[in-house]
């Protein structure tokens, strides 16, 4: 929550997290997979309750519902990304971030994306005017790298990591009529070059030196 407020001080239009569902069915803002890394426990956020998680602490902070989070932040566009779950988890997984959605009334200021087609598939079912966009990165296959399968998923937007973008590729996303947000940029000068040929948004970590590189 303090980098989500400290972004939107610095001038961002928004912000990217990422969401998982907890045991007891919420989704919850966390990146990884278990709490590992960041709090050297080993236990998967799957096999905790919410009532659980509000026990742990990162840098002294909590770990925030997407709820609590687009409450905070009733201004700010909001890429939710979808991390890969089982299929036996996907459904509730959509359904329980197209519910939040609709509840603190973010439609038109969120973007829902995925790294995984077919979440992005049942969201297309279940809300198709959730806005979606595909993530795509280099050392994926050629059908992701490309978004060959945004045809099929129908998204407003592609996610290609910046090593993807070229000026070609960019020509041929617009002509389809994709909004490219692209990611992680912290270059200054790659940022330019990537304004310059059209990319309509960048995903950095810096976002008052993105302003910059921009201006």
């Amino acid at each position: 929550m303090v980098a989500m407020a400290g972004a939107m001080s610095a001038g961002a239009d928004g912000f990217e997290l990422d969401v998982r569902l907890c045991k007891s069915g919420e989704l919850v803002v966390f990146h990884d997979e278990d709490l590992q890394r960041l709090c050297g426990d080993p236990r998967h956020i799957a096999q905790l309750t919410l009532e659980e998680l509000q026990d742990i602490r990162v840098a002294d902070q909590g770990i925030p519902t997407l709820l609590e989070v687009l409450q905070e932040f009733p201004d700010a566009m909001v890429n939710i990304e979808l991390k890969k779950h089982p299929m036996r988890q996907a459904l509730a997984l959509v359904q329980g971030c197209a519910g939040v959605v609709q509840q603190t009334g973010s439609l038109g200021r969120v973007l829902v994306s995925s790294f995984d087609p077919r979440l992005l598939l049942m969201l297309r079912v279940l809300d198709p005017n959730l806005a979606r966009g595909l993530l795509s990165a280099e050392e994926q296959g050629l059908p992701l790298r490309r978004g060959w399968l945004a045809r099929g998923l129908a998204p407003s937007a592609v996610h290609p990591e910046h090593v993807l973008v070229t000026e070609a590729r960019m020509k041929h996303w617009r002509k389809r009529g994709l909004r490219v947000h692209t990611w992680t940029v912290d270059d200054p000068m790659r940022i330019a070059a990537l304004a310059q040929i059209g990319v309509h948004g960048i995903i950095c970590n810096d976002p008052a030196a993105a302003i910059r590189a921009l201006a």
